[in-house]
């Protein structure tokens, strides 16, 4: 199973990576928090794709580098060394090999990287530098001109500077509200091209081609939001109502049918969940249950309600529990680092009403039970006990310790209906 080793405050943990895509950072929605100065609240997003996990820096102010060198996109090799902030993060697991990332790195890039944050600015070429320097001749003639050194200026063609301004408008501004109100009246306006010289209807061409683009790519945006609605209503719903095959293959085949022609990133998910759909069919009981609780599982995990997973798990087909410890084994694992995870946020959450700034210890109860214990793995709270996080208490020392005790008293009072 790949991981991640994070190192922070010269202390070393590891993540195990279970999710198909998962975020880093410092905010609470963050799957894998770090708790370091300078790293975004969601910082990197992680995605497996075909070729290994694909790393992506979510336009951070302090961006991200991998293997010393700034990135937006990188898909990660074994042993590469992620820096977020000051936080050191080693990937171990599958990956292209040193020598495939080279040849990538060598390959000459399909899509310009000048919109990203971080990419270093090109360098001007001898034709660019040759365009510079006769605009700015250009530019002191016409200063000259208007000073009264060459008499009046000449009459500025009003539609080709018109047509320019709103070709220039299309190739910096693609989405802007400037170039939606304006290329349409310009198009309009010289839409009859008789009165138009050959320059200007050249022009009026390159116009109306980037507008075809543009409203192109609006589509696209919009379709892909779309399809990536339904991909999660059909996830959710094959995660809900695993045993329902006829349902998901019929939803299933009508998003092919609709988004295939995208090429988003949930195309290869749903084609390999028709895959499985195929496969269910055809499958043991033992398979149909283990996929079954599999489901409920990742169901719980992703509505933050673990001890259903739990439940799940407990009384899962007594037989195929027997038979396939391992599964079991897997299924614990992922639930006990959900829980932990959470446990980390939801903590916090506490700690904060038992602050001497803003001491409330009612509410903090209220949070620790709503929050804690009718969703988290008892054993993850009790872990947690047996061995406090002692970084934690730096910050505030008294709340930590205090949050600590609530914790234990409502450990003793409650039990887990699973």
């Amino acid at each position: 199973m790949a991981k991640l080793i994070i190192t922070e405050d010269g202390r070393d943990k590891v993540y195990e990576i279970v999710d198909d895509r998962f975020t880093i950072g410092s905010g609470p929605d963050a799957d894998l928090q770090l708790r370091a100065e300078g790293v975004a609240p969601l910082h990197v997003t992680v995605q497996r794709t075909k070729a290994g996990f694909r790393l992506i820096d979510m336009e951070t102010r302090e961006g991200t580098s991998v293997n010393g060198k700034t990135v937006n996109e990188h898909v990660l090799a074994n042993g590469d060394t992620i820096q977020v902030a000051g936080v050191k993060i080693t990937y171990i697991g599958k990956g292209p090999t040193r020598a495939a990332a080279a040849a990538k790195k060598a390959a000459p890039k399909l899509e310009s990287s000048k919109y990203y944050r971080h990419a270093e600015p090109k360098k001007a070429s001898s034709a660019q530098l040759l365009i510079v320097a006769l605009a700015a001749v250009g530019g002191l003639i016409l200063i000259l001109w208007v000073g009264g050194f060459f008499g009046a200026p000449p009459k500025l063609d009003q539609q080709q500077s018109e047509l320019a301004e709103a070709v220039r408008l299309t190739e910096e501004g693609a989405t802007s509200d400037k170039v939606k109100e304006k290329v349409p009246q310009v198009l309009k306006k010289y839409a009859n091209q008789s009165d138009l010289d050959d320059r200007q209807k050249a022009l009026y061409k390159k116009l109306k081609a980037n507008w075809d683009l543009i409203q192109q790519n609006l589509g696209n945006i919009e379709a892909a939001k779309q399809a990536q609605e339904e991909f999660v209503a059909l996830y959710n719903s094959k995660l809900k109502t695993p045993d329902a095959y006829d349902l998901h293959e019929k939803m299933a085949k009508d998003w092919l049918a609709k988004y295939e022609r995208l090429s988003t990133p949930e195309l290869a998910r749903v084609k390999t969940m028709l895959e499985e759909l195929e496969n269910m069919r055809t499958a043991s009981p033992e398979d149909k249950e283990m996929l079954r609780v599999k489901g409920m599982i990742l169901a719980s995990i992703q509505d933050k309600e673990l001890q259903r997973g739990q439940r799940a798990l407990n009384e899962m087909d007594p037989k195929v529990r027997t038979g396939h410890p391992e599964f079991v084994d897997d299924m614990t694992r992922m639930l006990r680092m959900k829980s932990r995870q959470w446990l980390g946020v939801r903590k916090n959450d506490v700690r904060e009403y038992l602050r001497d700034d803003k001491y409330d210890p009612a509410r903090a109860r209220q949070i620790a039970i709503d929050s804690i214990f009718t969703k988290l793995i008892y054993s993850t709270i009790e872990d947690y006990l047996a061995s406090p996080d002692k970084y934690s208490q730096a910050n505030n020392q008294e709340a930590e310790l205090k949050t600590q005790a609530l914790l234990r008293e409502l450990l003793a009072q409650m039990k887990p209906d699973y």
